[in-house]
């Protein structure tokens, strides 16, 4: 039996002919309101994007970063001026250079040397008187005690051969005399003063002492230009001086031996003092004023992003902002960004309207795109607006990590689970777009994005558990953070910075999916859309409405299950959402769970209650099933595509049963009394109302519901069938879906023959592999022969 018969497709297609003469006018379909209304609403989407992306930002955006290869030319367009903080701090370090430190001569140690050389030279006179009279031992031990003595004093050993040399080469005055000219020399040293060379470990013992305070010191009480020495040419310039005196050689070199510890340094720096002529100096110089001629190129592309282009570019941003502002801050740039605005989102409603017009017609699907963009881009520019903080504005690689930090898959993510996968591949390209323009129209940066967009899409394609959410945002941040590693390495960034851009990437998408799992329940609710996480969870059957189902109605339950597998495993024959089709399912008959008693599964050999009611008012009890299934479903808060199954699965068919025993109750009857029994279901005519024997509707509006339809009568109807093979299941099939047809229950969802076709095999299929026949097991006798215990149980 044919499907469609000849006439009724001829008058599908003359139904169609006299609506499409029937169009309305051009004129009328520009006014109207609901077009008017899409078209107020588009222009204030474009406004929100706008707002949010672009007013109050840079014109040519956060795409220069310091230290990174500049990919586009900017060049001013008209002079300006401004203060520069880094020139300015540049010229209060060379003139904090040029500043002499103070310094002070401390002539404690000298003094304190010249004391004691008296001392010694007092002792030497003694020394010398004892020498004369004592043994060779003694004079020994006298030059030793008096070596030791020395070097007690001095901090610094003198050998008793030098003392010996000089007693037996010189007289008491001659030694005071060499003495005296020797601390002459030391003298003159230490006033011109000494100080201890950087090299040594010492050299910055003294507290914020500058590192080269022996260049152009100024000693206080001097004039600036004062000559000083290292310890090391005090030294030298000492023995000098003694080797110049009219004495023996090795006279000389003892004697300078002696004299050595009088060499110390001596200068201490004056920090109080050096700080406050420093500062009076620095207090003295005015800021450095910039000038920039108009036409001047600020950025050169392919150039390395240097500090002081980054404060200039920062000034003309600052002297744009406001200068150039003109009907309340709407200037030329943001105007240029509102026209590629309205072109963007224009095209993609082009795009949209050729690709999937089903979803143009969606209100709740536009408004959620529509919301979780605008949550996308304005996340994106607030963590972009962290750029121009102190903090990120003194750390350039702080600021090089800011756009890998976005979270660049948020909405196409959402999108993905709760709508459609190309329709995510849209919003992806959207995101991506103005993210890049955001940033200055970066082609690396736009590629990334979408990049990190289609992974975290096609992992999120039919998904089922929260956690693979996650598993979608870490491959996405990994994404992002290759892309980064190898975007660093091709512009020689620092090691550091790559891999803090790479450990933000990854941190920023795995906190997306963990937001995105906790977003889309609050999304579900509010745009009443189920995703597939929401259906998988509701067919554990330790669901409360399923765990009543078998406990109060076992009979539609087992229904419900067979239901479930007929459906499921026919939408994915036809590409249909299969998880829908279980779930729905499962849930589409607990409207029996009222009155379990009344439907023949969950009877179990009771009595039948409807045999003590009227067609009519069984009728009614049967009808009811759906209002109570669709009042228990918003009870227990089902989704609403479960809702629509409950309410649409039977459509406005006929209860044909109890109507046809209204029909032959009236044919049987001819008693007057016998009339008054059955009047309920007789109309004026004297006819039997059909609209009480039929299902209230709505017919099916989706291939799910459709397809649930067609399982729960097919399952039904079979369990009537007396012989169960091919033949006789492709028959049953075939005269439910001509009854559903010639009762145009099929007539508002979307099946085409084709699908039609491939549903009825898919039933075929699973209920003849439900309903298959086991081999008939032989009785087993009362004696068993002998040999039937060495028998295989299976044989």
């Amino acid at each position: 039996m044919a499907f469609f018969s000849k006439n009724h497709s001829q008058t599908i297609y003359n139904k169609r002919k006299f609506c499409n003469k029937a169009e309305i006018p051009l004129l009328n379909k520009l006014l109207d309101p609901n077009r008017i209304l899409k078209v107020l609403l588009f222009f204030a989407f474009s406004f929100f994007i706008v707002l949010i992306c672009f007013v109050g930002q840079f014109p040519a955006g956060l795409q220069m970063l310091p230290n990174q290869t500049a990919k586009i030319r900017i060049a001013t367009d008209f002079p300006f001026s401004y203060v520069s903080a880094i020139q300015t701090k540049r010229k209060k370090e060379l003139l904090s250079r040029q500043i002499a430190p103070i310094y002070s001569i401390n002539d404690q140690s000298f003094s304190n040397f010249v004391t004691y050389i008296s001392e010694f030279t007092a002792e030497l006179d003694q020394l010398s008187e004892l020498l004369q009279h004592a043994s060779k031992q003694e004079a020994v031990a006298l030059l030793s005690a008096t070596s030791n003595n020395y070097t007690e004093k001095t901090g610094e050993y003198i050998s008793p051969d030098d003392i010996s040399l000089l007693l037996s080469k010189t007289d008491s005055e001659t030694r005071k005399k060499l003495f005296n000219e020797g601390l002459m020399i030391l003298m003159s040293l230490s006033h011109e003063g000494i100080f201890k060379p950087l090299e040594s470990p010492e050299a910055t013992s003294q507290e914020n002492q500058p590192e080269s305070y022996f260049y152009g010191i100024q000693i206080e009480g001097r004039d600036t230009k004062t000559k000083v020495l290292s310890e090391k040419d005090a030294l030298r310039y000492l023995s000098l001086n003694i080797n110049a005196m009219d004495i023996d050689w090795p006279v000389s070199r003892a004697l300078f031996r002696i004299l050595k510890p009088g060499v110390k340094p001596n200068l201490i720096y004056d920090s109080s003092k050096s700080n406050a002529k420093l500062q009076k100096a620095i207090d003295s110089i005015s800021p450095v004023v910039v000038g920039v001629q108009a036409g001047q190129t600020i950025i050169e592309p392919g150039s390395i992003i240097g500090p002081e282009q980054m404060e200039q570019l920062h000034a003309y941003r600052d002297y744009l902002n406001l200068t150039e502002n003109s009907d309340l801050g709407f200037n030329a740039t943001l105007r240029a960004r509102t026209i590629l605005t309205l072109v963007i989102l224009f095209t993609a409603l082009l795009y949209c309207r050729i690709t999937s017009p089903e979803i143009l017609k969606s209100n709740r699907r536009i408004a959620l795109a529509a919301l979780v963009i605008i949550i996308h881009l304005t996340t994106v520019r607030l963590i972009l607006e962290l750029g121009d903080t102190e903090f990120f504005g003194k750390n350039p690689s702080a600021l090089n990590i800011i756009p890998f930090a976005v979270p660049l898959a948020l909405a196409p993510m959402i999108i993905a689970i709760m709508v459609d996968v190309s329709f995510a591949a849209l919003v992806a390209a959207l995101t991506s777009t103005f993210y890049a323009l955001m940033l200055g129209s970066i082609t690396s940066f736009l590629l990334i994005a979408l990049l990190a967009c289609f992974i975290g899409i096609y992992f999120c394609r039919n998904i089922r558990l929260r956690s693979n959410i996650v598993r979608a945002g870490a491959f996405a941040g990994i994404c992002v953070a290759l892309s980064a590693f190898l975007i660093g390495s091709f512009h020689h960034v620092a090691l550091n910075t790559i891999l803090l851009q790479m450990v933000f990437a990854l941190i920023s998408a795995i906190l997306t999916s963990i937001l995105i799992i906790g977003i889309v329940p609050l999304l579900e609710n509010l745009f009443k859309l189920t995703t597939n996480i929401t259906l998988l969870e509701l067919t554990d059957f330790n669901h409360p409405l399923l765990r009543r189902l078998q406990l109060e109605a076992p009979g539609t339950y087992h229904h419900s299950i067979l239901v479930a597998n007929l459906a499921e495993r026919a939408a994915v024959e036809i590409g249909a959402n299969s998880l829908i089709c279980r779930a729905a399912s499962l849930y589409h008959d607990i409207g029996k769970l009222i009155k379990p008693e009344y439907f023949l599964e969950n009877q179990a050999g009771l009595p039948n209650p409807h045999l003590e009611r009227n067609p009519s008012m069984s009728a009614l009890v049967i009808k009811s099933h759906v209002k109570e299934g669709v009042a228990l479903a918003k009870q227990y808060k089902l989704p609403k595509v479960i809702i629509d199954t409950i309410e649409q699965h039977h459509g406005t068919a006929k209860i044909k049963y109890f109507y046809d025993k209204a029909l032959r109750q009236i044919r049987q009857t001819h008693l007057p009394f016998a009339q008054n029994v059955i009047s309920d279901e007789i109309s004026q005519e004297g006819e039997v109302e059909e609209s009480r024997f039929r299902y209230e509707g709505p017919l099916p509006q989706s291939n799910e519901i459709a397809i649930v339809s067609l399982a729960d009568s097919i399952e039904a109807a079979s369990r009537s069938l007396k012989k169960v093979n091919i033949n006789t299941i492709n028959e049953l099939i075939e005269s439910i879906c001509n009854e559903k047809f010639y009762e145009h229950q099929m007539d508002e969802c979307p099946l085409t023959f084709h699908e039609i076709k491939l549903l009825k095999h898919a039933f075929a299929f699973t209920l003849l592999n439900m309903l298959h026949s086991r081999i008939e097991y032989p009785e087993t006798s009362k004696n068993p022969s002998p040999d039937a215990s060495t028998r295989r149980p299976n044989q």
